[in-house]
């Protein structure tokens, strides 16, 4: 099993801007992935700029919110 070690800075990750129905001013960079090593799992860090919001919705699995900084 090969080990994987991953230490950054969100940073210095790809920023991709969100678009879509009832989305605004919305950044996602994915922090851990199957390409981490974090097979059938993700991690994902959503800035949310002043203003901006995603839609209400919902998913079949289980999906946590932790919000780092600011008010949601």
């Amino acid at each position: 099993m090969a080990e994987h070690k991953v230490v950054g800075r969100s940073e210095d990750l790809a920023a991709v801007t969100m678009a879509g129905e009832g989305v605004q001013d919305v950044v996602k960079r994915v922090l851990v992935s199957p390409g981490e090593g974090w097979d059938g799992w993700v991690m994902r860090l959503f800035e949310i700029a002043p203003g901006g919001h995603t839609p209400r919705h919902v998913h079949p699995w289980p999906h946590i919110n932790f919000v780092a900084a600011g008010a949601g």
